[in-house]
C-alpha cells in the first residue's frame, strides 16, 4: 500500500509539471484526462483527484445553473446517415471535441445562434464527433437574491466573470450557486465575432452568371401528421452533386393528385434508398422547396418524381428479368407463369425470340398488379433485387404511383389469350408441374424454328 501510494504520488507529480503551462481549468482538466485515461481506472482516479490548478480541483464535468443548448450530429440508423440535432443540458464534459459558444440574448436569437454554430460545423467539415455548446446569456440580467433558480435558461453575465454571492435563507443557512461557468472565461467563442452561415444556393441567369438567393429548404421525413413531415435544415444534403425535393403546397405535394401522407411517403422513400443502393449512390435527403421558390432553383435540383423514374429506368434494364417477373405478379394461384418456366424461356438463344413476346413481356412488365398490401413490405438494405421478390414489387409499385397516366389493358389474361391465339404451343408454360423442364424447351425450339 505503501509503495503504490508513493507511485500515484510521483505519477501526479510529474503530470502536474505537465499542467502548469495550461491557461485555465478547462485546459488543465482536459490535459490530465487526456494523460490518465490510459492507466488503469482507480489508479487514474486517484492521479487526476490529486493533481490541482491554481488550488482548484480538475474536473471532469463543469455545471451550470441552468439549461445550455447541445448542437451535435446524430446518427440515424434506419438512414445510416447523420442530421444535425439539439438537446439541452447543464453539464459539460471535459472532451477535445467540446466548443464553448457564448452569445448575448439581447443582440442575438437562439436561431441566429444556431445558424453561427453551422458555420462552425461547416469549418469543422460537419464532423460527427464535434459538439457545440450554445451558452446564452443576458448582459443587463442581475443574479437573483432571494432564489437559487433562474426564471429562464439565460445566465445573468455576472455568471460568466465570477460565481456570484451565495443566497442566505431566513435561518442564516448560506446556499452557494452550482456553476462553473467562470471557470471556463478562457475558453469562450463569443458567437457575435462568427459569421452566419449561408448554404450554397446559387441561381442560373440568363448570361450564364450565378446569384446567391435565398431558397425556403427543409428536409422531409413520413409521420401521421402533416407538420411533422418539416424538418426545418439550415444546410442543403446533395446527392450524386443533385438535389432531390418535392415543390411544397404548406404541407401537400405541389400538383401532385398523391399526397405526402405517412405510408405513402414512407414507401416511396423506401424504395428510393432501395435504388440508391442498387446503384451505388448513398442514401438520399428528400428536400421540401416552398412553391413560390421554385423559380430561384437552378440545375442541381431535380424533384423526385423525375429523380425515381430516371433511376427506375436504370434499375429496370439492368434487372430486366427479375422485374418483368416482378410486375407479373400475382399471389395465390392465378400465376401466369412460374419462375421455373420464365428461366426455361430466358435460356432460350436470343435468335429464336419474337416481336410478340417482348411485347407481351413489356406488358407484364408494366401492368397494375396486387402484391398484397405493399405499403407494410419490409425492404433491408442489403436486399438483392436478384435474389428478393419484394424489392421488384416494391419499386414498380411506386413506379406505377408516380405514372397514374399509364394505360394498362383491361386485363393481363385477355392480353395472354390474345397471345396464346397467336402462339398456341406457349401453353406449354402453363403444363403440369410434373413435366420436364428441357422437355419443354425442346418442343419450344423445335417449333419456334420449325420452317425456318
Amino acid at each position: 500500500n505503501i509503495e503504490a501510494e508513493r507511485v500515484v504520488k510521483d505519477l501526479a507529480t510529474k503530470l502536474q509539471v505537465k499542467i502548469s503551462d495550461c491557461k485555465n481549468l478547462w485546459d488543465a482538466s482536459l490535459k490530465a484526462h487526456e494523460v490518465t485515461k490510459n492507466l488503469p481506472y482507480e489508479i487514474a482516479n486517484k492521479v487526476f483527484d490529486t493533481m490541482r490548478f491554481n488550488n482548484e480541483r480538475l474536473k471532469r464535468k463543469f455545471r451550470f445553473p441552468c439549461n445550455i443548448a447541445r448542437h451535435y450530429r446524430k446518427h440515424r440508423y434506419r438512414a445510416n446517415d447523420y442530421q444535425n440535432a439539439k438537446e439541452d443540458t447543464s453539464l459539460i464534459g471535459v472532451d477535445l471535441d467540446s466548443t464553448l459558444c457564448i452569445y448575448d440574448v439581447r443582440e442575438l436569437s437562439s436561431l441566429q445562434a444556431t445558424m453561427k454554430i453551422r458555420t462552425l460545423q461547416a469549418n469543422d467539415n460537419w464532423s460527427k464527433e464535434k459538439k457545440y455548446y450554445a451558452i446564452a446569456y443576458d448582459s443587463k440580467a442581475k443574479v437573483p437574491k432571494d432564489s437559487r433558480v433562474l426564471a429562464e435558461d439565460v445566465l445573468p453575465a455576472k455568471f460568466l466573470k465570477k460565481l456570484p454571492k451565495p443566497m442566505v435563507d431566513a435561518d442564516g443557512q448560506s446556499w452557494p450557486w452550482e456553476s462553473d461557468a467562470h471557470l471556463l472565461k478562457g475558453n469562450y467563442v463569443n458567437l457575435h465575432e462568427v459569421e452566419t452561415y449561408r448554404p450554397e444556393r446559387k441561381k442560373k441567369n440568363a448570361d450564364g452568371s450565378t446569384t446567391s438567393v435565398k431558397i425556403d429548404t427543409c428536409f422531409l421525413e413520413p409521420s401521421h401528421l402533416a407538420s411533422g413531415r418539416i424538418i426545418q435544415s439550415e444546410y442543403l444534403a446533395p446527392c450524386d452533386g443533385m438535389h432531390i425535393y418535392i415543390p411544397l403546397d404548406r404541407y401537400s405535394w405541389h400538383k401532385k393528385t398523391h399526397s405526402l401522407e405517412h405510408d405513402d411517403f414512407k414507401l416511396i422513400q423506401t424504395a428510393l434508398k432501395m435504388m440508391h443502393h442498387l446503384e451505388g449512390l448513398p442514401c438520399p435527403t428528400i428536400h421540401g422547396v416552398k412553391k413560390h421558390f421554385l423559380d430561384k432553383l437552378d440545375d442541381s435540383w431535380v424533384e423526385l418524381d423525375d429523380w425515381y423514374n430516371k433511376l427506375y429506368k436504370n434499375v429496370k434494364n439492368t434487372h430486366r428479368k427479375k422485374m418483368t417477373l416482378a410486375a407479373n405478379e400475382v399471389l395465390g394461384t392465378g400465376t401466369l407463369y412460374s419462375h421455373a418456366e420464365h428461366r426455361v424461356f430466358e435460356k432460350l438463344p436470343k435468335s429464336l425470340r419474337f416481336p410478340e413476346w417482348e411485347a407481351f413481356k413489356l406488358i407484364r412488365e408494366q401492368h397494375e398488379y396486387n402484391p398484397g398490401n405493399v405499403n407494410y413490405v419490409s425492404v433491408r438494405d442489403t436486399s438483392d433485387i436478384d435474389k428478393d421478390d419484394e424489392v421488384s414489387n416494391l419499386l414498380h409499385h411506386v413506379w406505377r404511383m408516380f405514372n397514374p397516366d399509364f394505360k394498362s389493358p383491361t386485363t393481363i389474361h385477355d392480353a395472354y389469350e390474345a397471345f396464346l391465339k397467336a402462339h398456341p404451343m406457349m401453353r406449354y408454360f402453363n403444363a403440369d408441374w410434373k413435366r420436364d423442364n428441357k422437355e419443354e424447351m425442346n418442343d419450344v425450339k423445335e417449333y419456334l424454328t420449325r420452317g425456318a
